[in-house]
């Protein structure tokens, strides 16, 4: 009994390196993977806030005459369309994961946009002012190292800055 328990005492040596590598080798994969993934959702909050950024531009073009009335009225409906994808095209140029074939001027061309001149709802956001609502559906790589597609629908609403 002695020699056994004399047996299991005895230094190894390089147990502590196959361990090492044992958990190494389940541990880098799982980290690269999630660097990936964040990396991924903030491209998806940088498109968002293209999307942002391109509504707020397009509301913000208003009719002078009533606003120098001191009333509201946002800009014809096309000519808020074209402003709203255009700014939008311009602010996905920065964009590095849209899906191969998918331009930013194609990924412009997806939104829908939907123009509210006296306010109302848009989704779960009801809105009292002029406001512009935009839907994208953008072709992203996908999640995991590119792996296929990814399709995240981004919705916003944007009203026209007001004064009271």
């Amino acid at each position: 009994m002695t020699r056994f328990t004399r047996l299991c005492q005895t230094p190894q040596r390089g147990q502590s390196l196959v361990l090492i590598a044992i958990i190494l080798t389940f541990l880098v994969p799982l980290i690269l993977t999630s660097i990936e993934i964040g990396h991924r959702y903030l491209e998806l909050v940088r498109v968002e806030d293209a999307l942002r950024q391109a509504a707020r531009t397009a509301v913000q073009t208003f009719e002078y005459e009533p606003f120098a009335g001191n009333t509201l009225s946002v800009a014809d409906e096309q000519r808020i369309r074209t402003i709203g994808r255009n700014a939008l095209a311009t602010n996905l140029a920065t964009i590095r994961l849209l899906d191969d074939g998918m331009t930013p001027d194609n990924t412009a061309d997806l939104t829908r946009w939907t123009i509210l001149p006296d306010g109302g709802t848009c989704w779960d956001v009801t809105l009292a002012h002029p406001a512009v609502c935009a839907e994208l559906v953008p072709v992203l790589d996908g999640l995991v190292f590119g792996a296929g597609t990814w399709h995240p629908r981004l919705r916003v609403a944007v009203e026209l800055d007001h004064i009271d």
